[in-house]
């Protein structure tokens, strides 16, 4: 399935890698199921995953990244571009099968490297299971 990633979230996606803040920042993008257009619904920057958390509705898909400020047990921090694919159990069969069709696009063109967190219950996205996920997930130490 062919959807159209336009220049505006494209420009949100440079932002969100470049910024300078060291803090977490989230571009929090849904699909327009009748266009088969990625649109923006939310850029909070300095944010927390409670805030973010907010944000996701109870009954619709959302296309999440995340620059997550991740501190290391040996003293270091880090800030990894995270991918989650969030979609509701009740989200409908058109909008569940049309994010499941779009998900693996999304994230290449958003340069999410590695897996990408599938949620489903927005209390689910918590600093400890985040931090599990992605500690779990990475390539190398």
């Amino acid at each position: 399935m062919s959807f159209t990633m336009p220049d505006e979230i494209k420009d949100e996606l440079k932002k969100l890698r470049f910024r300078k803040s060291k803090s977490n920042a989230a571009l929090i993008c849904q699909m327009d199921v009748k266009k088969l257009e990625v649109r923006k619904d939310e850029f909070l920057d300095d944010t927390t995953l409670e805030e973010i958390v907010e944000e996701l509705p109870d009954a619709d898909a959302r296309f999440i990244v995340l620059s997550y400020e991740l501190h290391h047990d040996d003293g270091r921090v880090s800030y990894p571009i995270v991918g989650i694919n969030y979609c509701h159990p009740a989200s409908g069969d058109q909008v569940r099968v049309t994010s499941a069709a779009c998900r693996s696009r999304f994230f290449q063109e958003a340069e999410v490297s590695g897996k990408v967190l599938e949620l489903e219950e927005p209390e689910d996205l918590t600093k400890e299971n985040l931090e599990k996920w992605i500690l779990s997930s990475k390539t190398r130490p």
